[in-house]
């Protein structure tokens, strides 16, 4: 499980990709076929998250850690070797339910969770 911080919250999700975007003022081909372009200097990074699938208790939780509108996020930089936080916002939170039943062994009522993506986006 790879981990991470989230509003200094230890999470604990089924992995995580670390990206790195190039946003461009401006770019496109020339006459002569050569790429021309203007970079912003902020590079903004992004976090693609993967939690496992899950309970009722543990999805309400996580979405209440996930909404807010500003999120401290603490996570492993492959680009730099190092743990770095960043202030990011999220994606769609939109979590799934598989099972929604009465569970045989205690005759309790249960809803589980299918696998949550997110992603987060360095402001």
């Amino acid at each position: 499980m790879a981990t991470l911080k989230i509003n200094n919250t230890d999470v604990n999700c089924a992995s995580y990709r670390f990206a790195k975007m190039e946003i461009d003022l401006d770019s496109g081909r020339n006459l002569n076929g050569v790429m021309e372009r203007t970079v912003l200097a902020h590079h903004p990074r992004k976090l693609f998250i993967k939690f496992p699938p899950m309970n009722e208790n543990a999805m309400y939780n996580l979405l209440i850690l996930l909404d807010n509108s500003t999120l401290s996020v603490t996570a492993y930089n492959p680009f730099t070797k190092t743990t770095e936080t960043m202030s990011m916002m999220h994606g769609d939170l939109d979590p799934e339910i598989y099972w929604d039943g009465v569970n045989p062994q205690n005759n309790t009522k249960e809803v589980l969770y299918k696998e949550l993506s997110v992603e987060l986006v360095e402001y």
